[in-house]
């Protein structure tokens, strides 16, 4: 078993080299010619990966013939596969999640700020100059949100149509709030110019629990299907934006910015 960052950067190595590239840590590959590893013995032991090393050492051994090269290569990805599964502690490997699983993972999450305090609050004072409008709602369980929208006031015939939308993902905080400061501090200078309209916490749960995900563990972004069809969304998320743009009237939008954000 591969048990260490190192020793899983090794058995990559190993795996992925043709035999004749196959050199010994023991005696480095500065110094031995790779190539002459294809002259050893034709039986070879199992690979032994050393944490300390980069390198992949092999040395005769009567157990394991030359044969078993691609044998010992599933083996390692096999190794490294269960133990990258190993880092997540719900779901079995290589199948989808069921049911008990999302709902596992949905009841360890927790709520780490409000929806309602820091998006909804902050919307009531751009009423003096924008239109909010209430565009949906999305209902998980007990948890229930409605979905809100800044537009422009004057809506006119002709003129350039922008959207802006933020926390589709609702852990990429700054999304959110850029969102928020755009409607704040920016958004009136391009009121005479442009149809604005701006979305900007499209997944409210995502927001208040930190996650990319919808409590059904689905990734709003990855869920749009047909803007003739918004029952065809994967997610109320993005049905409810759909929704939202087809009310809309706009044929042909001449800009979209979706703010998201690098997480890692």
């Amino acid at each position: 078993e591969v048990s260490s960052a190192a020793g899983r950067r090794a058995a990559a190595r190993f795996c992925l080299r043709p035999p004749h590239l196959w050199a010994s840590a023991r005696h480095g590959t500065a110094t031995r010619p790779a190539v002459a590893c294809a002259r050893r013995p034709a039986r070879l032991r199992a690979a032994r990966f050393d944490a300390r090393s980069a390198n992949c050492a092999l040395s005769p051994c009567s157990s394991a013939p030359a044969a078993s090269y691609s044998w010992m290569r599933r083996v390692l990805l096999r190794a490294m596969a269960a133990s990258a599964a190993r880092a997540y502690h719900i779901g079995t490997p290589g199948l989808k999640w069921t049911p008990a699983d999302v709902a596992k993972w949905r009841a360890e999450r927790t709520k780490s700020r409000s929806y309602a305090e820091d998006v909804v609050a902050a919307l009531e004072p751009l009423k003096a100059t924008f239109d909010v409008v209430e565009y949906g709602g999305v209902e998980y369980g007990d948890v229930k949100h409605a979905l809100y929208a800044v537009k422009s006031k004057e809506w006119r015939a002709g003129a350039p149509c922008v959207l802006v939308t933020g926390g589709v993902h609702g852990y990429e905080t700054s999304g959110v709030h850029g969102a928020l400061a755009f409607l704040k501090t920016r958004a009136e200078a391009y009121a005479s110019r442009v149809n604005l309209v701006v979305a900007p916490c499209v997944s409210p749960w995502g927001y208040e629990h930190i996650q990319r995900w919808n409590p059904d563990a689905v990734d709003p972004n990855r869920s749009f299907a047909s803007r003739d069809d918004p029952d065809a969304c994967g997610s109320q998320e993005a049905a409810n934006l759909v929704r939202l743009l087809n009310s809309c009237g706009v044929e042909r939008w001449a800009l979209h910015i979706d703010l998201h954000e690098t997480t890692d």
